[in-house]
């Protein structure tokens, strides 16, 4: 039976062919300010879940993932791209173990380095082998994802930038279920549909993603507040220092008491860098339970999207997608 080292191994196996397949599409060349920079990105690795989780799908409806390589490709190229520009909008210092793009290059170099990246999706999926029916459906289903995407980060730009602090659940929840959750859900849909999938199967992939996504995007925010920064790869409080509203501060908020809750409130507010501040809001975050409650939620959300996955019938590959919904809430980095 897979283990969780097996799927590990599998993901790195075909990162190696999703790179090869980003190199083909946006070779490093001339001007070294777009693909140098873009490179430069790339390089510093990730975990590749989103490629992995499209060819997968493929594979679990019988099909052959490597007709999806271009189209995973681009799903990484896309991811990147979102990634430099949040860390622009959200002024981060630390991406993937080192300075983000634009403390290192300045912010109109790293603004046109992710358009380039954002450019490149649209030629990877014109060079992919589909027919032309599948890439318009293709197309289609990106574009569902990638409007998620915008709509999620400005529902969250939006709240900072009113310091809105009257955010519920259910706000956090269509918030992070655009900016995280709809790419990955889009990566199961598509890849179910490349597989052969019928119409059933693939919004239950689709949901299947979707909510692993959100789980994805509630562990991100936990690790946040107390990886180890070594292992996580970002500063650790970097969401204090920026001011997020994370379904841990909303909960906090919801259970401390007056004085504890407007104490939180004043830390985030200042978006500040001060370590014995944002010490503090973890301590009173903790205090209250928060964090081992967006813990919780997290391991439900992969509990119910395991459960999506009776309509994958190839017990190999149905295993794989388990193990790869429990890595999204057992990880580290």
């Amino acid at each position: 039976m897979l283990t969780m080292d097996g799927l590990k191994m599998r993901i790195r196996e075909k990162a190696l062919q999703v790179e090869n397949a980003m190199r083909e599409i946006m070779p490093e060349r001339g001007p070294a300010s777009v693909y140098g920079l873009a490179w430069d990105f790339f390089n510093r690795g990730g975990k590749r879940v989103r490629p992995y989780l499209l060819l997968t799908a493929i594979e679990a409806f019988n099909g052959d993932y490597r007709k999806g390589l271009e189209i995973a490709a681009a799903v990484e190229i896309f991811h990147s791209f979102t990634l430099a520009h949040d860390d622009i909008e959200d002024n981060s210092e630390m991406r993937r173990g080192k300075p983000c793009l634009h403390i290192t290059h300045g912010i109109p170099l790293a603004i046109n380095a992710g358009d380039g990246m954002f450019a490149h999706v649209f030629k990877a999926l014109d060079e992919s082998k589909l027919t032309p029916e599948q890439k318009t459906r293709v197309v289609k289903m990106f574009a569902k994802a990638f409007v998620g995407v915008v709509d999620g980060q400005g529902y969250e730009l939006e709240w900072i930038a009113n310091n809105n602090w009257s955010i519920t659940r259910n706000m956090y929840l269509d918030m992070a279920g655009g900016k995280t959750g709809m790419l990955i859900a889009s990566c199961a849909e598509i890849g179910a549909y490349l597989g052969g999938a019928n119409e059933n199967e693939i919004k239950e992939m689709w949901n299947y993603g979707y909510e692993i996504g959100l789980a994805f995007q509630i562990q991100d925010d936990v690790l946040n507040l107390i990886g180890e920064e070594e292992k996580y790869k970002k500063e650790i409080g970097g969401d204090i220092r920026e001011g997020k509203r994370t379904l841990i501060v909303i909960n906090a908020l919801e259970t401390l008491d007056y004085v504890d809750k407007n104490e939180l409130i004043g830390i985030l507010s200042k978006k500040t860098n001060n370590d014995d501040e944002i010490k503090r809001a973890i301590e009173l975050m903790k205090k209250c339970g928060a964090i081992d409650y967006a813990k919780s939620y997290a391991e439900t959300l992969v509990k119910n999207a395991k459960a999506r996955l009776a309509v994958v019938k190839n017990e190999g590959k149905r295993r794989e997608l388990e193990l790869l919904a429990d890595m999204f809430i057992n990880r580290e980095m």
